[in-house]
């Protein structure tokens, strides 16, 4: 075979493949979250979180995590109070069960007390190991 259809073959070949790995990456990122937002049942009341979050929280062995449910168009995020208790703020619009357990993924993993050296760093380990991981987690079960 000559050597320029073969670095044809393999520039083809990685063009593909890498089209493959975005296709799947935004799948994961953004396809699969929004729909099963969009087609699972809502949560209600504050009531409704308290009680999911004590559920999925015993399935990944966390304690003492409070949920906060807001009426407020807000992206759904997990974090640490100032007084160390483990948060979970979902919206009445996004808010449902696997809403809750991508955020109680990203307590469970530490994505919320890791410290980076910049901004761009703190945004590379979100889109590329934080934001995989809890999609993943919140899509099928799996713990990585």
């Amino acid at each position: 075979m000559d050597p320029n259809q073969t670095l044809d073959y393999s520039l083809e070949g990685a063009k593909w493949l890498g089209l493959g790995i975005g296709v799947g990456y935004s799948t994961l990122i953004f396809v699969g979250p929004l729909t099963s937002s969009v087609l699972s049942k809502k949560i209600e009341s504050q009531e409704e979180l308290d009680s999911i979050v004590v559920e999925e929280s015993k399935r990944l062995g966390l304690e003492g995590v409070k949920g906060i449910y807001t009426d407020e168009l807000v992206a759904s995020m997990s974090y640490i109070s100032k007084d160390g208790i483990p948060m979970v703020r979902v919206n009445n619009f996004f808010g449902c069960r696997r809403a809750v357990r991508h955020e109680l993924y990203h307590l469970y993993k530490g994505h919320c007390k890791k410290k980076f050296q910049s901004k761009l760093s703190a945004k590379l380990y979100y889109f590329l190991i934080g934001e995989p991981q809890a999609c993943l987690y919140q899509l099928t079960g799996i713990k990585l």
